[in-house]
């Protein structure tokens, strides 16, 4: 696999006077260069420990970190981006300070001036009408998109975002979804860290779910992960069980998601039975999907078994 960065046997131990609680219990994952991984967890699961870990702002208790296959050293961190979900801002500075400050500590050496660059940037994330704004007046939504700009206006080979949707109007919402499409089409490697569970089929190509300091699901591992989705309307999960039974196949996934029913095959031969029995009868065909993401009600499910 080509990864950008890796976390093998990774562990992070708290020890008081009263117990030992192991946050991150000896975690090994791979995060695929040019690729965007899904980081899922319930609070407290050991997701932001992890990510933590990794850009040396918590001290691991064992295990190593690699990024481009190499021992994770201080200067790597000048091609990460991190757009923390609370980013503490000095309330007397503004967002033109901010983030000529932060130009400045990662060293950018671009084309184009300074200047321009920090112009472009407030620009376009809606911020350049405010740069004198002091950020302790500014809205949650406004302190996000400062956050966008310092994580991204380097241009980092990684990018992690830990719940960039949080405290964001729709309209906002929008825009960093067109951010995050920019940046993948841009081939930025990117980790998603989030509760919003409608973006996983929307952004990511594999998917991480952490639960109680253990990595206990992963898209690339899991035998079950459908590599054939097909979306259909006009019919029920009752219908389509009882031809099931006169094909004698029967999906390997089968989710009614709103009005459209979903039905996930491992095998190109067994979607092409259903392709063919879905025309005959007449049924509407929405989509047919090859290498489909792992979808917000799988990632449901999957969230309801780990928990028990």
């Amino acid at each position: 696999m080509n990864y950008i960065l890796e976390v093998k046997n990774l562990r992070k131990t708290y020890i008081n006077k009263f117990r030992k609680e192991d946050v991150v219990k000896d975690i090994s994952l791979g995060f695929e260069n040019h690729q965007c991984t899904g980081f899922l967890g319930h609070n407290g699961a050991g997701k932001t420990t992890t990510l933590k870990m990794v850009l040396g702002l918590v001290k691991k208790t064992s295990g190593n970190i690699l990024f481009k296959g190499k021992k994770f050293e201080a200067n790597h961190r000048l091609e990460i981006g991190f757009m923390p979900e609370t980013a503490n801002l000095n309330p007397a500075l503004n967002p033109l300070e901010v983030l000529s400050c932060h130009y400045d500590l990662q060293k950018i050496q671009s084309k184009t001036s300074k200047k321009d660059t920090l112009r472009l940037k407030l620009q376009q994330v809606g911020l350049w009408d405010h740069r004198k704004k002091h950020c302790g007046k500014m809205s949650k939504g406004m302190r996000r998109r400062l956050a966008w700009a310092m994580a991204t206006i380097h241009e980092p080979k990684l990018l992690i975002l830990d719940e960039p949707f949080s405290g964001l109007d729709p309209d906002a919402r929008n825009e960093v979804s067109e951010w995050i499409h920019e940046m993948k089409e841009q081939k930025t490697a990117i980790i998603l860290c989030t509760h919003e569970l409608w973006t996983v089929p929307a952004f990511c190509d594999h998917v991480y779910i952490m639960n109680q300091g253990d990595c206990v699901y992963s898209s690339k591992d899991d035998p079950l992960q459908v590599r054939y989705l097909i979306k259909i309307s006009g019919s029920t999960r009752e219908d389509i069980l009882a031809a099931a039974m006169k094909l004698d196949n029967t999906p390997n996934y089968l989710e009614q998601v709103g009005e459209i029913l979903e039905m996930g095959f491992k095998n190109y031969d067994d979607a092409k039975i259903w392709l063919e029995f879905i025309y005959q009868s007449h049924m509407v065909l929405i989509e047919f999907i090859t290498n489909p993401v792992i979808n917000e009600s799988q990632i449901k499910s999957l969230f309801k078994q780990r928990r028990k």
